[in-house]
């Protein structure tokens, strides 16, 4: 009988052999950069949040965010203009007892990113007045 979750897992890879392995190794490594580039986005975004709340400008903003994560400005400002207020616009949503799926269906009925992309300056509105700016704007 195995004793562990580890020796089910190692008696399991070595039945399947190297190509078993390989295979597993692969899902694991995906698993582990799709984990690193969500925490990454996130921190971006974090960083986007505190400096924006802090009452930075925008183009110190978009410096900063160049600097510190290593993106170029066109990245920065997706991250500022659009990634930002939207993830902030899910979160009022949902605060506002909203399920997923009804966020969800809000954001892609009313093209949030894409209102997003298109008018700079919509990043700058609270969460509540984004909504209706997004919802008077159809």
């Amino acid at each position: 009988m195995v004793s562990s979750k580890k020796d089910l897992l190692k008696k399991i890879i070595g039945v399947l052999g190297d190509s078993g392995r390989e295979a597993f190794n692969s899902i694991i490594n995906n698993e582990v950069e799709e984990a690193v580039a969500y925490e990454r986005e996130n921190g971006i975004i974090n960083a986007a949040a505190a400096l924006k709340d802090a009452k930075v400008n925008e183009e110190d903003i978009l410096t900063f965010l160049q600097k510190h994560w290593n993106i170029c400005r066109d990245e920065a400002e997706d991250y500022l203009r659009v990634k930002y207020p939207y993830r902030e616009l899910e979160s009022y949503l949902t605060k506002r007892g909203l399920s997923s799926e009804a966020v969800e269906n809000f954001m892609k009925s009313n093209l949030v990113r894409i209102k997003l992309r298109h008018n700079q300056i919509l990043w700058k509105l609270s969460p509540e007045k984004l909504m209706k700016a997004i919802e008077e704007n159809k």
